[in-house]
């Protein structure tokens, strides 16, 4: 029961001097970490909020749940923290630090006012600041990740819209040689140009579509497409390296050809090409079988190979 009545004063105590701790701790990370420029509402951020929860946490009764009560107190507010630092500059070690000094304010404050004479008080208080370190560094790493990934599909989408210039005007010229007319011979070595001119740019597109989803930014765009069209895109380059291996590649089609559906046509052209891709490129004897059912609802795409995996 004292243990109870000790924790609730030291909760008292961080809510009466909020104020004074707040101060404590920005002229501490001013001091030991920088500013980085920024004004002190900036730089306090989420600091205030966790001070409210931290000193309610410990005014209510003990409920036994050590660390996992800390994290309850700061979970929400340390991911948006961990990001604002992101967005800040700040690297992992200045977001940890400025958590020691906060826990040393606090430990000063309390001494002051004679509530950490017993061990096991000052021990509970730094277990909820670790608590509150280890989520906001959880995060803080995240949104790093995420800004990393973010910026390197960006720089990748400069790059691979500077190639598609050069490749839209060489599949242009190429059509117009094809108008001009052309000996059988020259047709042949047409076809194999226009065929990896289309290779080419569906690699693109498909990297850009795995680009999109490394930095988050891979929400569906539905658009109305037929089916069938979508299909026959995906399976075109698998099915010239179904005939180069000897293997068949079978396509069922149990539905209206004339069907429209409602999808992002660059995402599911990427994913189906993907999958019958790895099957003919693993399959050396057999077939690879796609097929569609309709369900009224929605279409289920199969895929089956006679590969090992």
């Amino acid at each position: 029961m004292e243990q109870v009545e000790s924790r609730r004063s030291l909760g008292e105590i961080i809510a009466g001097r909020r104020g004074d701790i707040e101060q404590g701790w920005l002229d501490r990370v001013r001091s030991e970490v920088g500013d980085r420029g920024l004004e002190a509402s900036e730089l306090r951020d989420a600091v205030p909020d966790y001070l409210d929860r931290l000193a309610e946490s410990l005014r209510q009764s003990d409920n036994g749940n050590g660390n996992q009560e800390g994290e309850a107190v700061w979970a929400d507010v340390a991911v948006e923290h961990g990001k604002t630092r992101v967005r800040q500059g700040f690297d992992i070690q200045q977001v940890v630090h400025e958590f020691v000094l906060l826990r040393k304010v606090l430990v000063d404050v309390a001494r002051e006012e004679g509530i950490l004479s017993d061990g096991r008080q000052q021990d509970r208080l730094v277990d909820l600041i670790e608590a509150a370190i280890a989520v906001a560094i959880k995060s803080y790493a995240e949104s790093r990740d995420y800004q990393v990934r973010r910026k390197r599909a960006e720089d990748i989408g400069f790059i691979t819209h500077e190639l598609r210039n050069p490749l839209t005007t060489a599949m242009a010229a190429a059509s117009q040689l094809r108008r001009a007319g052309l000996v059988p011979t020259q047709e042949r070595l047409f076809q194999i140009i226009e065929r990896n001119h289309k290779r080419l740019r569906d690699l693109i597109d498909n990297f850009l579509v795995h680009q999109r989803f490394e930095a988050e930014q891979g929400d569906p765009r539905p658009l109305p497409a037929r089916l069938q069209s979508i299909v026959m895109d995906a399976i075109a380059d698998a099915r010239v390296t179904a005939e180069a291996k000897g293997i068949g590649l079978q396509v069922r089609m149990d539905f209206d050809p004339a069907t429209i559906v409602e999808i992002d046509p660059q995402m599911t052209v990427s994913a189906i090409q993907n999958v019958v891709d790895n099957g003919v490129k693993y399959t050396d004897k057999g077939r690879v079988e796609v097929s569609i059912e309709d369900r009224s609802s929605e279409f289920i795409i199969h895929v089956r190979d006679c590969c090992g995996g």
